[in-house]
């Protein structure tokens, strides 16, 4: 079993590459299929101790319409191990896509804050003598 985890990685190496490959040069609907599948990928790919670097070199060459419908998703992923390969996207469509960016971001956020209040225990409140 543990010689099969290397092919694993060089297939799922090649698969990310592949599919970022098949979003750069299509405009088609066929090719946008593949998004959440690459998305998957990259985020086991970072998992397992990848530093997505094939995916950080094409990436930026995909038209950034395609990635601003997961833009709520990338923003997620902030948090993650996958945020090395997801951060430069969200930056590109912040500047092509400022505002579902934006708050897609700061209601990331904002639920990441509500919930460490949540978290926190109450403070007791000071009782006087």
């Amino acid at each position: 079993r543990a010689r099969d985890a290397p092919d694993r990685d060089v297939w799922r190496e090649r698969a990310i590459v592949s599919y970022t490959q098949a979003l750069r040069g299509s405009d088609t609907q066929e090719a946008h299929l593949h998004t959440p599948r690459l998305l998957l990928l990259i985020a086991e790919d970072a998992e397992m101790g990848g530093e997505c670097t094939s995916f950080r070199k094409l990436a930026p060459g995909v038209p950034t319409w395609v990635w601003a419908e997961w833009v709520q998703h990338l923003a997620k992923a902030l948090a993650k191990p996958e945020a090395v390969a997801f951060w430069p996207l969200l930056l590109l469509c912040a500047r092509t896509h400022p505002q579902p960016t934006y708050y897609a971001v700061r209601a990331e956020l904002s639920d990441k804050a509500l919930a460490t209040v949540v978290a926190q225990p109450a403070a007791t409140p000071a009782t006087t003598p």
